[in-house]
């Protein structure tokens, strides 16, 4: 980058609890190229984390169009808001540039919020196992976001913001988000305008090298609507759903789960194995989690049933040679008086009886991979199991699994593969052909992350041959049922907490 701003306006829909960095979507310029073929200054700037200029940061904006002018103002007012907030929460920061004229568009930033809404505000510093260069252009790579909680109760958080990146110093920069509706020549927002939406004040996360890692400070500072009275009120209260920590959380452990290394390897595909596993298990993830989420995609899914258990149908599937008709999905969201981690390490523990309320397998499958990091905060494993065909043919079916835990959310999911898709997958090196059918838990804290209640949502797949999507309906809801039952008897008969 070299010291050039990077101008793009980026669309976000606001939080999911697994990754900030792993939705990414292809680019939507909504700053139009005639603007910006028009932006045509470049920025040299030089200094330290506290912000104080060099002795040459030449603009050269005399000569630009008003609205350039305007947007650039805009820009390095909304750089001066994150430096200041930064500075006041006694990070490293120690002084806030100064530019003039620039800080009377400060008071925009902090005006009073609409009738039904609230700032959102929190502020995180953390070292994180990344070079700066690399974690800026992961941040600069995140064009379309879709951030929301795994569970059917809490609506996406939708937001249009512009994003860019400045380069306070040799290594030092700041990634920048600031809602484009602060900027008066901005183009119509591709939101649906009858979606509701947060607004995005300045935001963002100035970054420093610590020798091969990277040191961030993480600002999130939003408005948002009043969260609606449900048992996930607690944890959006108190920024634990969507605060700045979070974040962090999560980038770390998607670092970390990157580098997991094989304590297992029984059989040996591709040469990239290692990568197509952890594709096919973060594929296998995003599917659940469109299950769960609380706006369904019409185009792949329908809601057949919506009282206490969702049953979702897939009007999408290609079922191909199967017997069966319809697949469904039953989810639930519930409170367990038990603390996440003990709910998890249960699951975890208990998952073969767990699967056996849905499955006509008794016995479990043989483990034939295993990636973990070493702190074995996150696991994926594969398992292999071969079945009659026929009277004369045998077949093998497999079970990629992945167990994942921190502070913040908790994740058991699961799917079957077909033999013909494990070759696709891990032979051929083509993962993103499995049709996933996944099913699965994610656990989170209950308030608060020493909370000793977890809040947890089921997920369960069925393939089924019924006559009506009534009938499906109650046996998706018996199955949810036998699970949240089986669930609760364990933490009382060993008395969890």
């Amino acid at each position: 980058m070299e010291g050039d701003e990077q101008w793009e306006e980026r669309a976000g829909d606001g939080g999911d609890l697994t990754a900030l960095m792993a939705l990414v979507h292809e680019s939507e310029r909504i700053l139009t190229e005639e603007m910006l073929s028009r932006e045509n200054s470049k920025i040299s700037t030089a200094g330290d984390v506290s912000g104080e200029s060099g002795t040459s940061t030449d603009w050269s904006i005399a000569n630009c169009d008003p609205e350039v002018h305007e947007a650039k103002n805009i820009c390095l007012a909304a750089f001066l808001e994150i430096m200041t907030m930064a500075l006041e929460a006694n990070t490293s920061v120690e002084t806030t540039p100064a530019f003039g004229s620039t800080e009377e568009l400060l008071p925009m930033f902090r005006g009073p919020v609409p009738p039904g809404m609230r700032v959102e505000y929190s502020i995180e510093s953390a070292v994180v196992p990344v070079t700066p260069p690399i974690l800026v252009s992961m941040m600069l790579d995140v064009v379309m976001a879709e951030f929301h909680l795994p569970t059917p109760l809490v609506g996406n958080r939708k937001c249009h913001f512009v994003r860019w990146a400045r380069e306070i110093a040799q290594d030092i920069w700041a990634v920048i988000d600031t809602s484009s509706d602060y900027f008066p020549q901005r183009t119509p927002s591709i939101i649906n305008p009858s979606e509701p939406k947060c607004r995005r004040r300045p935001s963002g996360v100035i970054v420093r090298p610590r020798e091969y890692y990277s040191e961030v400070i993480w600002i999130e500072n939003n408005e948002v609507y009043e969260c609606q009275d449900n048992i996930y009120s607690a944890s959006i209260n108190s920024n634990l759903a969507f605060g700045a920590r979070r974040w962090v959380n999560t980038l770390i452990w998607k670092l970390k789960r990157d580098i997991s290394r094989f304590s297992d390897l029984k059989m040996i595909g591709q040469g990239q194995v290692k990568n197509c596993l952890l594709k096919s298990a973060e594929s296998m993830k995003m599917v659940f989690l469109e299950c769960v989420n609380a706006a369904t995609d019409e185009r792949k899914w329908v809601i057949v049933h919506d009282e206490g258990t969702r049953v979702l149908k897939n009007i999408a599937a290609d079922h191909g040679d199967s017997l069966v008709s319809n697949n469904y999905v039953a989810l639930t969201s519930m409170r367990v008086p038990a603390n996440p981690l003990s709910v998890y390490d249960l699951i975890v523990k208990k998952n073969l009886e767990l699967q056996q309320l849905h499955s006509q397998y008794l016995e479990e499958p043989e483990e034939v991979m295993k990636l973990q990091e070493d702190d074995q905060l996150n696991c994926i494993t594969l398992h292999k199991r071969v079945v009659d065909h026929n009277e004369s043919t045998q077949i093998s079916e497999y079970l990629l699994q992945e167990a994942s835990r921190d502070e913040f959310c908790s994740f058991i999911i699961e799917a079957p593969m077909t033999q013909l898709e494990y070759i696709d997958a891990f032979v051929s090196g083509r993962w993103w052909n499995t049709a996933w059918r996944p099913w699965g838990f994610a656990i989170m804290a209950d308030g608060s992350i020493h909370a000793e209640a977890s809040l947890v949502t089921i997920a369960v797949q069925g393939q089924l041959d019924v006559k009506d999507d009534g009938e499906a309906t109650e046996l998706m809801s018996d199955l949810i049922n036998n699970i949240t039952r089986k669930i609760n008897e364990e933490v009382a008969i060993r008395g969890i907490n």
